[in-house]
């Protein structure tokens, strides 16, 4: 197995824990009718959401070899801001 077929299965599992997260902040934000959790979960969850797609695009028109690795991290990244943006809804 070559180094790039793992660096592609690992950036695939972070991508699809990003969208399980973002999939859980929308559920938990819909649930809730404050504006205020809305903004919270726009900013948090939006902002990395934006982000990782405006690097998607970015790694597609200049293609280099380490970009699958830039869009794992990034996914990453974005998972810890959803879990961020879970914060109001978690009961201490």
């Amino acid at each position: 197995m070559s180094a790039r077929a793992v660096g592609y299965s690992i950036t695939a599992g972070r991508v699809t824990l990003f969208g399980f997260m973002l999939i859980v902040v929308i559920r938990l934000a819909a649930s809730s009718s404050s504006a205020g959790i809305w903004l919270w979960a726009a900013a948090w969850a939006g902002i990395p959401l934006m982000a990782t797609i405006a690097l998607t695009v970015y790694i597609w028109r200049q293609p280099h070899t380490g970009g699958y690795a830039l869009l794992g991290v990034a996914s990453l990244i974005g998972s810890f801001f959803c879990m961020m943006a879970v914060l109001p809804f978690a009961v201490f």
